[in-house]
């Protein structure tokens, strides 16, 4: 029976040495053995010469590019390149601060979907303060929808980040998105969502050769919603496996996007 030939790795820097360790422990903990390589595009060459020690597989590259989400998604077409160069089935896309269970890739495999997700939380600003959901966003039901249509003064107050991005897009719902909450995630099931993160992503060759990481201009977004819209704009649908579940080590990092991101901010 022919197993897959994957890639495993992503974008890295300096920034997460905080988790490094431990994410390299998971990397090597995993039972399906892929092949794993890291794109660093840290300012210096340190934390290469770390990789190299750890005889973790790497290139440095990318790093002269200022803006820091173009290089994120310029960092992550040069493992794209290597995948399809070198005849790879896969790419499992997992980010430096995501851990998961050791049999994730034979998890995500079962489905034999082009592309499925595994569940990672983070931090979103909710009613005033900051709370953990799942990286993953579905569409408005028809429900939602009427309701929100019917109820605007009242949504304008509950959730005013979602009635501007209606308002923006002059409330046509197919642009908008609703975040996941953790109860949805609970059950062990496949669910088709509209976005996901590229924190814990399964990708099949057939979509990478269609899709290239890029960044939206247009958005505050990064190279994963652009990949999610490209994805979908092709008729690819987008899953996430609720039976993974990752630790995303984000309580310990030393810095905020905010700040990372404020020098682009500033131009």
């Amino acid at each position: 029976m022919h197993q897959p030939k994957i890639l495993i790795g992503c974008p890295a820097s300096d920034y997460h040495q905080y988790c490094t360790k431990e994410y390299l422990h998971g990397l090597r903990s995993l039972t399906y053995n892929p092949d794993i390589f890291l794109v660093d595009n840290s300012p210096t060459i340190s934390f290469f010469t770390f990789l190299e020690k750890e005889k973790i597989p790497a290139v440095r590259a990318c790093f002269d590019i200022p803006d820091v989400k173009q290089k994120i998604a310029a960092s992550r077409n040069v493992l794209r390149k290597k995948i399809l160069d070198e005849g790879y089935d896969y790419f499992f896309s997992l980010e430096q601060d995501v851990i998961p269970q050791k049999n994730v890739i034979e998890t995500l495999l079962q489905h034999k979907k082009p592309i499925v997700s595994g569940v990672y939380y983070s931090y979103f600003p909710v009613l005033g303060r900051q709370q953990l959901f799942p990286v993953a966003y579905r569409w408005l039901t028809k429900e939602e929808q009427e309701d929100m249509q019917t109820n605007k003064h009242l949504l304008e107050k509950i959730n005013p980040v979602l009635y501007e991005e209606l308002q923006q897009n002059s409330f046509d719902f197919s642009k908008v998105r609703m975040k996941l909450k953790p109860e949805e995630v609970e059950k062990p099931q496949l669910l088709k969502v509209k976005q996901c993160g590229l924190g814990c992503l399964l990708i099949h060759r057939d979509a990478l050769e269609k899709i290239t990481f890029r960044i939206d201009e247009t958005t505050d977004g990064f190279d994963d919603a652009t990949f999610c819209d490209d994805a979908l704009a092709l008729g690819y649908d987008l899953f996430l496996d609720t039976r993974v579940k990752c630790k995303h080590l984000i309580r310990e990092r030393p810095w905020t996007w905010e700040k990372l991101l404020a020098p682009e901010k500033r131009h």
